[in-house]
């Protein structure tokens, strides 16, 4: 008859060495996604649609955030925020939600919105209406698609000049967006990074 415990015994060893094969892979992916997303990168899920036709309710969005947590010290001008970008934030009136908007206006920067015409520093964005719809194409530094509903909303026609350290943003669906037209400039410090990325 065949030894049943030594049998036991050569093969219960195995048992602990795959634990730890596994503990082995495991543990370091999961230091490295958290150390990741505190210092380079984090995901967000887009609960609003602010952000429609360009980022969608449901959608989950990546953003860079090395060199953007404080841009009043950026090291390099290639890091600080630029119009028709997208940036991630804290808002003035909610310093625990982060927001997502696109960069409109830059420090020192004179903005002007009248009848669906972006105007910065006294020369207009290049609008383009998509055959008679709700959607137009600007050319801000970045070519994005933005969205209209409402005729009579009243943040269509407003004129800012940007602070210091500070930035002027707006969402791409401009008649459902609450953002720098309705509660102010968002502070330099108040960046947390750049989306580079929509799932």
């Amino acid at each position: 008859m065949p030894d049943i415990n030594k049998s036991t015994k050569t093969r219960s060893p195995a048992t602990p060495l795959r634990v730890w094969i596994f503990l082995s892979i495991i543990i370091p992916i999961f230091i490295a996604i958290v150390c990741g997303r505190a210092f380079f990168f984090d995901f967000f899920s887009i609960p609003a649609a602010s952000m429609e036709p360009t980022i969608n309710v449901g959608d989950y969005v990546i953003v860079w955030k090395a060199g953007y947590r404080n841009t009043n010290t950026a090291q390099n001008s290639n890091k600080l925020p630029t119009r028709g970008e997208i940036f991630a934030f804290r808002p003035p009136h909610m310093k625990n939600t982060i927001f997502l908007k696109r960069i409109i206006g830059i420090p020192g920067d004179s903005v002007s919105f009248a009848d669906k015409q972006l105007t910065i520093n006294g020369e207009e964005v290049e609008t383009n209406q998509h055959s008679d719809s709700i959607f137009y194409e600007e050319l801000n530094g970045h070519f994005y698609s933005v969205q209209y509903h409402n005729d009579h909303n009243p943040h269509r026609n407003f004129t800012v000049v940007v602070p210091e350290n500070s930035y002027f943003v707006m969402g791409d669906n401009r008649d459902n967006s609450a953002d720098s037209r309705v509660w102010g400039f968002v502070k330099s410090d108040d960046f947390v990074g750049k989306l580079i990325h929509i799932l």
